[in-house]
């Protein structure tokens, strides 16, 4: 191309990896349409950082928030010139700023929010600190409401690294993002896995060492943690 100034649509992101990923983009219909905010299989619960009672009573529950997630990901409310012609670099400020006020406003609110907020994409309640027991109170009550309120045994979650599989308020939430990945922290690969065994569902960690039972991955209370290392 003649000109740089078709990058400047894009906001400082990667140009391809936007104009694949966004709603109506290259592979929002044939990849993004295909995949879950969140799931349920028999009594476990799997979404990306967290849910709560409140997001599901307001969003019509794991279904109502999967649709409402698919639909905006696959919407094409815009014609983006993603290869350039323009003339003017006022031309492709505008298009920038549509691109953008395209994407966030048509966003469920549940998708939206920043670092740390309560919503399924971005909240840290279950998840953090990292490999310790969960201490905060307030986040063990959402956890076991939002549970009671799924007819759930336990939650499965991401977004905060931890050193490895791990679970806390005695393996009602488990946080399973080892930051295996060179670009974040490199550590060894595990899986959390759950079968069922006499019509009860087990819960085990496998590692490039073996299989490891749930109760050696279990967080003990922060209580007696703190105990411990003392």
């Amino acid at each position: 191309l003649e000109t740089q100034r078709w990058r400047v649509q894009f906001g400082g992101n990667q140009p391809a990896r936007w104009a694949t990923y966004e709603p109506g983009g290259i592979l929002a219909e044939p990849f993004l349409s295909k995949m879950k905010l969140a799931v349920k299989v028999g009594k476990t619960v799997c979404v990306h950082a967290g849910l709560t009672t409140e997001q599901l009573e307001e969003h019509g529950g794991i279904a109502g928030m999967n649709r409402q997630a698919r639909e905006w990901i696959t919407q094409t409310n815009a014609t983006f010139n993603n290869f350039g012609s323009y003339k003017t670099l006022d031309e492709v400020m505008d298009k920038a700023n549509e691109r953008y006020n395209l994407t966030v406003s048509q966003a469920p609110s549940f998708l939206m929010g920043g670092i740390g907020q309560r919503t399924p994409v971005w909240m840290r309640d279950y998840s953090s600190p990292p490999d310790v027991p969960l201490g905060d109170k307030e986040a063990v009550d959402l956890l076991e409401d939002c549970l009671d309120y799924l007819d759930a045994d336990r939650m499965v979650m991401g977004h905060s690294v931890q050193r490895r599989i791990n679970g806390v308020v005695d393996g009602k939430a488990w946080r399973i993002d080892v930051g295996m990945s060179n670009g974040v922290m490199g550590n060894l690969p595990e899986v959390l896995e759950v079968k069922m065994k006499n019509g009860k569902e087990v819960v085990s960690v496998l590692t490039v060492d073996g299989s490891v039972s749930s109760s050696e991955r279990v967080q003990s209370s922060l209580g007696a943690f703190l105990q411990s290392l003392i």
